[in-house]
């Protein structure tokens, strides 16, 4: 607890009591009346520090500060916002920090009511309601306003107006993302000189840019994307002579980038960008071949989802180049891992390229993300990896390649990385490799099981034949849990998400971020044989195993309740035999089962999670075939004993018979002198049964005659 007699320093001018993250619960305050008596103070810091049991009186506390120039109360676990003031006495204010607190209230009028404000942050603080009108002359020193990840609503154009009659408008930054802002963005807010950074991304804005976008010379950062704009880009983006983050993405936009015309903004804006995003548009046209972007540091261009065509473009400089669903064509440049040895990550996924892989890419040492899938490639997998140190993600499923797998490519380092920490700063290493949906032949190479970092193994929907490796029992990803985290993104954070197609419980799904949270193997649709084996089960935190459409035999593993984390298990369309192990519920996490076209038998082990059955053999719940006798599992081979020595009974019946049968009527059938015998001896008897039960029916008539006359 904070001792209330910090009061009694009354010439205290400066007081910091922030806290770390961590220390926050333990640090406290129960209230702020205290503060009253520091009438000299001016900058008071108490990030992190609890005042949920001082949230009521805080402000009443603060107002009797006049001399105070700065507040910064962010993450103080605040719930209480007062929408008006009786008096407000500290007028000298220039910097506010109310951040990440819980108000849950609208904006009040007083806080957009102070002329000396430079600064105004009130990030995730729960705000709702429309912005306030503020009064002629009142923030025109604001350099930075604030408001992000709200749930502020209405539109911009009064707040945006007033700021830009300021005939000294200092405004810097403007950051209003995340919130329910809508309608269009007034002409007004292009008039603000000093403007560096606009960020009003994940709003709902509509309507088209201003051709007076460029105005702002000095503008760095623009983001406006996750909005409704619409129609063409502007020409005038080109003034932005010093702009170095552009994104776009995720509107309507739309209109031409041709090679031959390319428009002239895109040619000023080279020498600064280095962050251009106009993905999920609807850009069409062709791409300049070649553009050189001075930036030592590195380029991200981003123009995924458009309607771009032509052939893929050679940037020098550029280390981040995503271009998936377009339309792009032709073979992939054979020298584009000369042209372009900085890249880090290339997605070329979902266009219409085709010819073979060029083998320069393994000059691509820095590459740790390559996506080529759904594509019409063709030809072998390059049989040269070695030069790739970095690469972590490899997808070049859904194309035409054929031959074997390449053994070189289990030899790539970073597939093969384990994770310790500091490798990657704050990134999370993965190991992800998919051929799926190819022409690809022969075996499985063992050294797939020298990828120490693989988690993710889809091989599925190729002509791959041989035994499944036992030796996949023993990936170290797949065995043992780990901790994996990200530090939280800022607004100008590059961020990289690996984005993967998986097939899990009989759905294909796109994953993204949570790749690094998926653990599965999916081999089916192959012609693979054998018997799956038992190491399988050691693969402890695997979540999804996918067998199906093979020519598997044998049993399921009696211990496959080592599978302690799996969520799908498909084994369906093979050739297994004999009865599912009792152990397979003891799989808490399972809801997706699929069991269906083997030669399994025997008593289904009970448990929530079967699903899908049809195998002739198998009895009991949910089944509606009843077991005639009901044993235990473990008792099989007895029952089969027993079976046989029934069979062997039934079987030495009729052959008595038939013998017995035969030994008599044979001899009848063969001679003559014994047949005549044997019928006189037949109708002897037949006649003195005829007399006998003639005289018992007399004798019975005269008694009953006797009797009736008596």
């Amino acid at each position: 607890m904070v001792p209330p007699h910090l009061g009694n320093l009354s010439n205290l001018v400066y007081l910091d009591l922030g806290m770390g993250i961590s220390n926050s619960e333990d640090t406290w305050v129960s209230d702020l009346e205290w503060l009253s008596s520091l009438s000299s103070l001016q900058y008071l810091y108490l990030r992190y520090l609890n005042l949920s049991k001082a949230s009521t009186n805080w402000p009443q506390a603060v107002n009797m500060l006049p001399l105070l120039l700065e507040l910064r109360f962010s993450s103080c676990q605040l719930y209480d916002l007062p929408q008006t003031l009786p008096f407000v006495n500290f007028t000298s204010l220039q910097k506010l920090d109310l951040s990440y607190n819980k108000f849950s209230s609208p904006l009040p009028d007083w806080l957009f009511n102070f002329a000396t404000l430079v600064e105004v942050r009130l990030r995730s603080s729960n705000l709702t309601g429309p912005i306030p009108k503020v009064s002629e002359g009142n923030l025109c020193n604001l350099q930075v306003l604030d408001l992000s990840s709200n749930s502020v609503e209405g539109e911009i154009v009064e707040l945006i107006d007033t700021l830009s009659r300021c005939s000294n408008s200092s405004l810097e930054t403007l950051e209003l993302n995340t919130n329910n802002l809508a309608g269009n963005l007034p002409d007004s807010l292009w008039s603000l000189k000093n403007l560096k950074s606009l960020v009003l991304a994940s709003n709902k804005f509509t309507g088209k840019l201003s051709d007076s976008l460029g105005s702002p010379g000095y503008l760095e950062y623009l983001e406006l994307s996750h909005n409704l704009f619409s129609g063409p880009l502007p020409e005038s983006a080109g003034n932005l002579s010093s702009m170095e983050m552009l994104d776009l993405s995720f509107n309507m936009l739309s209109g031409t980038i041709t090679e031959d015309t390319i428009p002239d903004w895109f040619w000023r804006l080279e020498p600064t960008i280095w962050w251009l995003d106009l993905s999920h548009n609807q850009l069409r046209g062709k791409l300049p071949k070649s553009m050189a972007f001075p930036r030592n540091l590195g380029v991200w261009i981003n123009l995924e989802s458009n309607q771009l065509e032509g052939t893929i473009p050679l940037w020098s400089n550029v280390t981040n180049l995503l271009l998936k669903n377009n339309l792009f064509s032709g073979p992939i440049p054979s020298n584009i891992g000369h042209e372009m040895s900085l890249l880090q990550n290339l997605d070329l996924s979902g266009n219409f390229l085709n010819g073979s892989i060029p083998p320069s890419i393994n000059n691509m040492s820095n590459l740790n993300f390559l996506d080529r899938s759904s594509n019409q490639l063709s030809g072998t997998i390059p049989r040269q990896w070695q030069g790739l140190q970095y690469l972590m993600f490899l997808d070049l499923s859904k194309n035409n390649l054929s031959g074997d797998i390449s053994s070189s490519m289990c030899s790539i380092p970073s597939l093969g990385w384990v994770y310790t920490g500091v490798n990657c700063g704050n990134r999370i290493s993965n190991g992800l490799l998919s051929l799926r949906a190819n022409m690809l032949t022969g075996s499985i190479p063992e050294k797939l099981c020298h990828l120490s970092n693989l988690h993710i193994l889809d091989l599925a929907q190729n002509n791959l034949s041989g035994s499944i490796l036992s030796c996949l029992g023993s990936l170290p990803r797949l065995k043992t849990l780990r901790n994996f985290f990200t530090l939280g993104p800022s607004t100008h954070d590059i961020t990289f998400n690996n984005h993967m197609e998986l097939v899990i419980k009989g759905r294909e799904s796109v994953f993204t971020k949570i790749i690094p949270l998926i653990n599965g193997i999916d081999l089916s649709s192959n012609n693979l044989g054998g018997e799956i084996p038992e190491e399988i089960a050691n693969l402890s935190t695997l979540g999804f195993l996918n067998f199906s459409w093979n020519q598997l035999t044998g049993r399921i593993p009696e211990n496959i309740e080592g599978l302690q984390r799996l969520e799908a298990l498909d084994l369906s369309h093979n050739h297994l035999s004999g009865p599912i192990p009792p152990s397979i519920s003891k799989l808490t996490f399972l809801n997706y089962l699929n069991l269906s076209y083997n030669n399994l038998s025997g008593k289904i082990p009970s448990s929530n999670q079967l699903q899908s059955i049809d195998n002739p053999g198998l009895c009991g719940p949910p089944l509606s075939i009843s077991c005639l006798i009901s044993s235990n599992i473990g008792d099989s081979e007895d029952k089969d004993g027993d079976r046989a020595i029934k069979l062997q009974f039934y079987i030495s019946a009729v052959l008595g018979f038939l013998v017995g049968f035969w030994a008599i009527f044979g001899t009848l059938v063969i001679k003559k002198s014994m047949r005549h015998a044997y019928f006189r001896f037949l109708d002897k008897t037949m006649d003195e049964l005829s007399v006998l039960i003639a005289v018992n029916v007399a004798a019975r008539l005269r008694r009953k005659n006797g009797m009736e006359r008596n």
